[in-house]
């Protein structure tokens, strides 16, 4: 059997389209706000995972970070919005090679 790859969709000016014309949900930062309303989020992962908590955290707009004086690559990080009672955490998975510290 021959395995064909194809690409599910692609970005176009900042919106993902897809080839299967799949209708995709966009997000703003209100409609991200609205969704993690009274949400704890537990983000555990390497650095794509620590890319969202820092995305999240430049477009929810009351969402503050504490600085809990961790490495900046190993974190752990928390971040609050007390307005929409949000809570979102980070922490590594687990000590790549090329860390010294956890």
């Amino acid at each position: 059997d021959v395995i064909k790859f194809t690409p599910s969709g692609f970005y176009y000016q900042d919106v993902w389209k897809s080839t299967a014309r799949l209708v995709v949900r966009q997000f703003n930062d209100t409609s991200i706000t609205q969704c993690l309303h009274g949400k704890v989020v537990y983000l555990f992962g390497d650095s794509t995972v620590r890319q969202w908590f820092e995305y999240l955290n430049d477009v929810v707009p009351d969402l503050k970070e504490f600085h809990l004086g961790s490495p900046k690559k190993v974190g752990p990080f928390l971040a609050v919005d007390s307005v929409h009672n949000i809570m979102l955490k980070y922490r590594c998975h687990g000590p790549p090679i090329r860390f010294s510290t956890v």
